[in-house]
This record gives structure tokens, C-alpha cells and sequence, in this order.
């Protein structure tokens, strides 16, 4: 009896009780495995993979063995015994087990890692039933599939998961129907919004722009309004700036409403896949109800006393006025309200000076820039406008310019896009520059209250240098090879051609330049692929968008959303 009591303590102390731990990563990605249990006196500390494999040895002089199929790929933390392994490979799932070895050996961690790669994208198509407007989805991923059933706007949710953890579902979140493919470490998705079914399924054309009308009975200031369509039409009152809503549906599923948004009135025509509108603003109606009409446009004049050079404005209607002086470009502000709420105001507002008139349903302006009021005391006249012109030495592609007004001028030379700029100011204050901005020639004429320019664009002088004219535009047009989805794109001129050919989401970019220096090229800038004809003076383009090729590869249904074309 004794003896059996003892066989039953030893086998006690080597049973482990530890529970194993399920551990998911994603390949290529690290994972750290941390003690479970309380840690007892040990000579050695075992890490084991699949409970024959030894991953590493630490003993209790803190010594470190690393294994030869893990070195440089783990890492033991002395204090806590923890095991990180690094850049993880499928073939690193399985068991993991701490093990401490003293009088008897004792599991402290049991884990079981599971190393997947991310799930590819999954792919949701539709397919419509059209005499019972029944709509099948199909979500599938990988070698999972889904197959679910839409009818008056209403899908059927499901959801599938493989042995090994990786799961397929079809639900709707809002208006938007999602096939999502995930495991434990990833997940991707395919998304349909739910008015691409519902207009699968209706049988109207999108409606006609409605008409919003109005008629005043002026006596009492009320208004009708009417929202019409060409067979149907709503009603609806205005009052004091208040209108009465309404909304009508017809038969058919064909809705009238009208309805205020903020300060506009609007009339809208819809049915189940189609909306358009017409509207007022409110501010209309409040000029219909009101006794005035719009003001007359005003009059702001200036005289000017020389001697002190002091301006008086006189901002006019027909029959009323308001005068203010203005002295060292300071304007003195005035308002005046009138008799039956009219207003006349003059005011500043930067550089520009206002003569305002207004009731209570409009107003009118005029206005006076202040550098007016610096020429009336400047004894300069303001300058004319000069003119810019060129003469070329085509041997050698030298260009002249000259910029000038009547009695002054000043030359400047271009040679390969390069012109010298210049600048004079002759007696009495005048001057005549010419300079370069950006791709613009520019000759100016000034003096100190005034000035004026003339202009000649940079790509003129090129084009005088050049023998070619300006190239034709290209044409870019596409051939499907429907059994592959190889298409092939051709860029072409009247007398030349350029072809590209684009597969599995990859398109191969090309440029060839022909005898006489004209050029085409294909290539693709975002989601447009570009077909370019040029010469060293011009170019001109014709393009393709990327959705239109994806839309030549429909394979029974089955759209190919993430077919995206990229330039090799």
C-alpha cells in the first residue's frame, strides 16, 4: 500500500495541469509566448516545439543554448523566461511548450500557434432573376462561396467558416451589402451598395426636371406655388414668409414635394431611382410682396479743388443726395435714410469707394477706385499703352523685341528661350521695362500715378523658331482578346502607330519617337491611360479611363472591381 501511494506522488509531479493556449499570427510577423504558470527552482528551462524539437536551453547560471533551426530567430527574456520568435513561416505552427527541469520536471507554458497568410480579396457579384425581380449574390473567396437571395430590398445574411478558422460572410450594413473573407490574423472584403440592386429592379427611366411656379394675389400678399411635372402638379401657399409644405405620391411610385430648405423653396420630382428639383429662393418672394420697386442704380461724382487738392463725392438718386470730402486719400462715411426707408451710404472698402443705394427689397451701387482720386491730383496724365513687338533672325533663331509708345522704346533679345530683361526711365518720370513672368513676355509703361503693359506668350517665340506645325490630335482605341482579358491599346496618328498591351491588371508602357522628331506615347496617370502626340512645339492627347477596361472583362456576370492597370 505504501508503494503505491509513492508511485502515485511521482506520477503526480510529472503530469503537467497546464492548459494549452490557442495562438493565431499573421506570416511574417513576430509573436511573444510568456510563462503561464508560477516558475519553480530549476537546473535547466527547456523551450520545445511539438514536444521534440528544442527550440532553447537555459540553465540556472544563466546560461543560453540556442538550437541550430533557431538561431537568430528567437529571443529569451532572462527575467520573465518569455520566447519571442521572429518573422514567423507556416511551417512554424504547432505546439510550444516551457518546460522546467529540477527534482521533477514541470510545465509552466503550453501553447498552439497557428501561422496563416492574409486571406486574398474576396469578390461580389450579382445576378438578376428579372420576372421576380429576385436578385442572387454571390460572395466567394478563395475556395469558399456564398450564395444569398435579395428581394423588395431585403437580403438574406450568411456566413460560412473552413476547418481552419477561415470565414466567409454576406450581410448588409446600412445601404451597403458586404462580402467579407477573414481568418484570425486578416480580413479583406467586396462591397455592392443596395440602390445598384433597387435600380436593377425598376422598371422607370429617371424623371424629368420639374417646374416650380409662383402667382401673387397682391390684395392680401398671399402666394401660390406650383411644382409641376409635364401630367402632374402640387400646390402648396406662402404667407408672411411662411409656405405650407406638401408631398404627393402618384400612381406609379411617382412623388411631387414641396418643401423649404433654409431660405429656398424647392420643388422635387422623384421616383424610385431617379430625384431632380427646381427651386426659388424665398428673397424673391419677399420682393413680390413688397410696395417698392427695386432702387434706380445711384450716381457717385467728384469735384476737386485744385489749389488744396481736396476731392468732394456726391453719391445721387434722381432726387436725393449725399456729399463727404476727401483729403490725403482719407474718405469721410456717411448713411442718410430718407423718407420711406430709402438709403444712400457712402463708405470705403479697401481701395474702392461706395456710393450705396437701397430699400428694403434692393439696392444699387456705384464705386470709385481711390487711385482715381491720386491721378486728379498728380500733375502727370495717366501713361497710354505700349506695344510689344518682334522681329526674328531666323539663321539664327535670334529674336529681337521691342517695346515702345509713341515717342520711346526699348530693345531686348531672346535666344533659346532665354530674353534679357530690361529696364529705362527717361525724363519727366516715365519708364519702360520689359521683363519675364513665369512663360509671359511683359512690356510695361509707367509713371508715378499710372501704368499699363502689353504681353506676348513665351511658347509664340518657340513656335517661330520651329518648321513643324502644330501636331494633329492622336487616337487612342482598344481590342479585347476576350478568352484571356488581353487587351491591346493603340495610340495612332494618320501615318503612325504605337500599340501597348495590358494583362492582369498591368499595362507595359511604351514611347517611340518617328523621323522628324514627332513623338506618341502611352501611359497611365492614375486611373487614365493617355495616348500622346507631340512635336518640339505642340502636343495634343486622347485618353481612355481604366473603369472602361474593366467593364470589357465582365466574365459571365462576375465585374472584376479591383482590376486596376499600372505601367510597367
Amino acid at each position: 500500500m505504501a508503494m503505491m501511494l509513492q508511485l502515485i506522488f511521482v506520477l503526480c509531479t510529472l503530469i503537467s495541469i497546464t492548459v494549452s493556449s490557442d495562438v493565431f499570427r499573421l506570416a511574417g510577423s513576430s509573436v511573444q509566448l510568456d510563462v503561464q504558470d508560477p516558475v519553480p527552482d530549476f537546473d535547466d528551462l527547456f523551450w520545445v516545439f511539438n514536444r521534440e524539437n528544442n527550440v532553447l536551453k537555459y540553465n540556472n547560471k544563466n546560461n543560453i543554448k540556442y538550437y541550430s533551426d533557431y538561431k537568430g530567430r528567437v529571443e529569451f527574456n532572462e527575467e520573465t523566461y518569455s520566447l519571442t520568435l521572429k518573422n514567423l513561416q507556416k511551417t512554424d505552427s504547432g505546439m510550444y511548450e516551457a518546460k522546467a527541469s529540477g527534482d521533477v520536471v514541470t510545465d509552466v507554458a503550453e501553447y498552439r500557434l497557428s501561422v496563416l497568410d492574409p486571406v486574398e480579396a474576396p469578390v461580389l457579384t450579382h445576378q438578376l432573376g428579372t420576372d421576380t425581380s429576385n436578385i442572387t449574390l454571390t460572395c466567394r473567396g478563395h475556395d469558399l462561396s456564398i450564395n444569398s437571395s435579395c428581394e423588395q430590398e431585403t437580403c438574406e445574411e450568411k456566413e460560412v467558416t473552413s476547418p481552419g478558422g477561415v470565414s466567409l460572410s454576406l450581410f448588409v450594413n446600412g445601404s451597403t451589402i458586404i462580402c467579407n473573407h477573414s481568418s484570425p490574423v486578416s480580413w479583406k472584403k467586396d462591397v455592392l451598395e443596395m440602390r445598384e440592386l433597387k435600380r436593377l429592379c425598376a422598371d422607370e427611366d429617371p424623371v424629368e426636371a420639374p417646374v416650380l411656379t409662383h402667382q401673387l394675389s397682391r390684395d392680401t400678399c398671399n402666394i401660390t406655388l406650383t411644382c409641376r411635372r409635364h401630367d402632374l402638379s402640387l400646390n402648396s401657399s406662402c404667407e408672411q414668409e411662411t409656405c405650407e409644405e406638401k408631398e404627393v405620391t402618384f400612381p406609379g411610385g411617382v412623388t411631387l414635394s414641396l418643401f423649404v430648405n433654409g431660405s429656398t423653396i424647392i420643388c422635387n420630382h422623384s421616383n424610385t431611382v431617379s430625384w431632380k428639383t427646381d427651386v426659388l429662393e424665398m428673397r424673391e418672394l419677399k420682393r413680390l410682396c413688397a410696395d417698392e420697386d427695386p432702387v434706380e442704380a445711384p450716381v457717385l461724382t467728384h469735384q476737386l479743388s485744385r489749389d488744396t487738392c481736396n476731392i468732394t463725392l456726391t453719391c445721387r438718386r434722381h432726387d436725393l443726395s449725399l456729399n463727404s470730402s476727401c483729403e490725403q486719400e482719407t474718405c469721410e462715411e456717411k448713411e442718410v435714410t430718407f423718407p420711406g426707408g430709402v438709403t444712400l451710404s457712402l463708405f470705403v472698402n479697401g481701395s474702392t469707394i461706395i456710393c450705396n443705394h437701397s430699400n428694403t427689397v434692393s439696392w444699387k451701387t456705384d464705386v470709385l477706385e481711390m487711385r482715381e482720386l491720386k491721378r486728379l491730383c498728380a500733375d502727370e496724365d495717366p501713361v497710354e499703352a505700349p506695344v510689344l513687338t518682334h522681329q526674328l533672325s531666323r539663321d539664327t533663331c535670334n529674336i529681337t523685341l521691342t517695346c515702345r509708345h509713341h515717342d520711346l522704346s526699348l530693345n531686348s533679345s531672346c535666344e533659346q528661350e532665354t530674353c534679357e530683361e530690361k529696364e529705362v526711365t527717361f525724363p519727366g518720370g516715365v519708364t519702360l521695362s520689359l521683363f519675364v513672368n513665369g512663360s509671359t513676355i511683359i512690356c510695361n509703361h509707367s509713371n508715378t500715378v499710372s501704368w499699363k503693359t502689353d504681353v506676348l506668350e513665351m511658347r509664340e517665340l518657340k513656335r517661330l523658331c520651329a518648321d513643324e506645325d502644330p501636331v494633329e490630335a492622336p487616337v487612342l482605341t482598344h481590342q479585347l482578346s476576350r478568352d484571356t482579358c488581353n487587351i491591346t491599346l493603340t495610340c495612332r496618328r494618320h501615318d503612325h502607330s504605337l500599340n501597348c498591351s495590358c494583362e492582369q491588371e498591368t499595362c507595359e508602357e511604351k514611347e517611340v519617337t518617328f523621323p522628324g522628331g514627332v513623338t506618341l506615347s502611352l501611359s497611365v496617370n492614375g486611373s487614365t491611360i493617355i495616348c500622346n502626340h507631340s512635336n518640339p512645339v505642340s502636343w495634343k492627347t486622347d485618353v481612355l479611363e481604366t473603369r472602361e477596361l474593366k467593364q470589357l472583362c465582365v466574365d459571365e456576370g462576375e465585374s472584376k472591381e479591383d482590376f486596376i492597370l499600372t505601367c510597367n
